[in-house]
Formats: C-alpha cells, sequence, structure tokens
C-alpha cells in the first residue's frame, strides 16, 4: 500500500469514535481501483457520477482538507529535511487544531450517516460544513 493511500484511509478512519467523518477523495490517480477501499458512502456517491451534486460537494471538501493537510505539512517539515522525507508530526498542534474546530459538530452521526447517500441537502450541508472546518483549521497553523 502506497504512503498516501494508508494516509488517505488513517484519515478517514482516524479521527474520533464517538463521531463520524467522511471524506471521499475522488481526484485520486486511479480512483476507479482504489474506490472499493474508501468507505460505502463514498461508494455510493461516486456511482451518482461526477456531475451529480453530492459528487462535486464531496470534491470541494476533500480540495478543503488537501489544502489545510499541505499548509500543516509544511509547517512541520524541518528546514533542511530531505523533499521526500515525512515530516514529525506536531501532535500538541494537531489536538489543539481538532479540539478547536470539532469537525464532529457538523451534524452527521454514527446513527444517521445514511443520511450522505439518500438526503442531498443535508449531505450538502455536511460537506459545507465540514470545508469550512478545514478553513479554520488553516487559520489556527501558525505562520
Amino acid at each position: 500500500m502506497d504512503l498516501k493511500l494508508f494516509i488517505i484511509i488513517f484519515v478517514l478512519f482516524g479521527y474520533s469514535k464517538a463521531a463520524w467523518n467522511v471524506t471521499c477523495d475522488f481526484d485520486l490517480e486511479g480512483i476507479e481501483n482504489i474506490i472499493k477501499y474508501l468507505p460505502t458512502e463514498c461508494i455510493e456517491i461516486y456511482k451518482q457520477g461526477v456531475d451529480s451534486e453530492l459528487y462535486q460537494a464531496s470534491l470541494r471538501e476533500y480540495t478543503a482538507f488537501a489544502d489545510f493537510y499541505k499548509k500543516l505539512e509544511r509547517y512541520e517539515r524541518r528546514p533542511g529535511s530531505k523533499p521526500n522525507e515525512v515530516p514529525t508530526q506536531n501532535t500538541k498542534l494537531r489536538f489543539h487544531i481538532y479540539n478547536t474546530t470539532l469537525l464532529n459538530t457538523c451534524g452527521i452521526d454514527i446513527a444517521n450517516r445514511t443520511d450522505l447517500t439518500t438526503d442531498g441537502d443535508r449531505a450538502n450541508k455536511y460537506y459545507e460544513c465540514l470545508s469550512l472546518k478545514r478553513d479554520e483549521m488553516i487559520k489556527l497553523i501558525p505562520k
């Protein structure tokens, strides 16, 4: 398993046991080959096609996450480190970011997660909330 796929899977399932958060990384190269490894909700959204509202909302959320992750990675990278070197994680900063932004307040919990594929309006609100939370997260990363 390559590092990028490992990170995606870690992020998808590593947030919290109390809250359910999903992000579908539809822009990955070869998505048709790895879609089966993503959560069921992502598979269902993917089946609706690239023109569907849910697909586009999910893609916007992923872009917001990618922006956050790139900024965090740049901050954590040590001066003089090699380009392919994995940066040391700043656990205190990450803990602060996730506890401040509270992604689980976006309105989808474990009991209602099927709403993502059955209720387009609720899903769009969920993805929009996550995108806004990602913007908040970016602001918490020191310059």
